[in-house]
């Protein structure tokens, strides 16, 4: 008995200093994903050196435990590490350590229209960091970021779903088993441009789930055909508060045909004034303006000071200088396929210069470069 590592079967990863690979193995004791890093850790230790590459992203899929092997200088650095990883376990596990197999991410379906969640979690103070610096990273606070993983999780996972994690294009997936997957998002959106979870149920389709993006931004989406659109609503509420205090934005918007909440892209989803690049290069703007007025969001008080007149709204405090802002009649917004026209021309009235324009961005500008 004995662990295989099939050169064969590995190939990098597209971060380019990195093996993913899968344990097509039986162990005589199932490690859980605690163990695997420490053992992942002590055999960094043994490879030696300043710079030993180092294992992180353990998921226990349907094919087997895998992981993402970071810090691969050179393709015989991460055989040398595996091999290592194989003899600390001995002959007490039999299979192969190959290459992940692809998986689809297009096959999972999209998720139809219907209220869908936005979150912008507080970055790091971006404008302290260089513009060359400042590219698609998460540069969120880790004990925040799992707190939020750790509330995503509970949300996504419905009780019979098949769990798949995917990155944005499809290139890349996996099904998942089980929920030791938390610390692997967490590492996961700290090295790549995105993660997706997707769980789904089946008989009829019904589908959750969770985008964590660059700068903090996720969404959080149901399809469940099965729900009156209060029983929808309660669903969507739910994320905008996992993290109350760490937020600079959230609203629930109509999902439109880019399944996107951050990136509307067509006439009648787009915002008013700006396009998402606009949004986008302007991270820290999110911290007091919106790009558009919704039925529900979060706001801070920076927010608030921009208004023109939310005398037609509902405002709560929650505590922590963040404000529930929700419309009277939310079948106007999220009842149909787009918001009533009128409603919402009416509503970008009454937010004012909290909605971003060019101008607003130009005299606000956050970036002394």
């Amino acid at each position: 008995m004995s662990l295989i590592v099939d050169v064969e079967r590995l190939r990098r990863g597209r971060a380019g200093d990195t093996l993913a690979f899968v344990l097509w193995a039986n162990f005589d004791s199932e490690p859980d994903a605690a163990e695997l890093r420490r053992v992942a850790a002590k055999v960094s230790v043994e490879y030696g050196g300043e710079k030993a590459p180092y294992a992180e992203q353990w998921i226990k899929s349907v094919r087997g435990w895998s992981g993402v092997l970071a810090g691969v200088e050179r393709f015989q650095d991460g055989l040398r590490w595996l091999e290592l990883f194989a003899d600390a376990y001995g002959n007490t596990v039999e299979g192969i350590a190959a290459g992940q197999t692809r998986l689809s991410g297009g096959a999972l379906g999209s998720v139809p229209r219907g209220p869908v969640t936005a979150v912008a979690y507080a970055t790091s103070d971006l404008t302290s960091i260089p513009s060359d610096d400042r590219g698609p990273i998460w540069f969120v606070d880790q004990d925040v970021t799992q707190g939020v993983v750790a509330a995503a999780q509970d949300w996504v996972v419905t009780p019979g779903c098949r769990s798949y994690i995917t990155r944005d294009g499809g290139y890349w997936g996996m099904e998942m088993e089980g929920l030791d997957w938390q610390q692997a998002v967490v590492e996961g959106i700290e090295r790549y441009p995105n993660v997706i979870v997707r769980c789904r149920r089946s008989k009829p389709t019904r589908m959750r789930k969770v985008e964590l993006w660059p700068h903090g931004k996720v969404s959080y989406s149901d399809h469940d055909p099965s729900l009156s659109l209060p029983e929808k609503l309660t669903l969507a509420r739910q994320p905008l508060t996992f993290a109350l205090q760490h937020t600079d934005l959230a609203f629930v918007t109509t999902e439109g045909p880019s399944g996107d909440p951050w990136r509307p892209d067509s006439r009648d989803d787009s915002w008013p004034h700006v396009r998402e690049s606009d949004v986008r290069y302007n991270r820290p703007l999110l911290a007091s303006m919106v790009p558009d007025a919704n039925g529900i969001q979060i706001l801070t008080t920076a927010h608030l000071e921009r208004a023109n007149d939310l005398s037609d709204w509902t405002v709560t405090p929650l505590g922590h200088g963040r404000y529930m802002v929700e419309a009277t009649d939310l079948d106007l917004w999220y009842g149909h396929q787009v918001p009533d026209p009128a409603v919402r021309d009416k509503a970008r009235e009454d937010f004012g210069d909290m909605i971003m324009t060019p101008q607003l961005i130009e005299e606000n500008s956050p970036w002394a470069d």
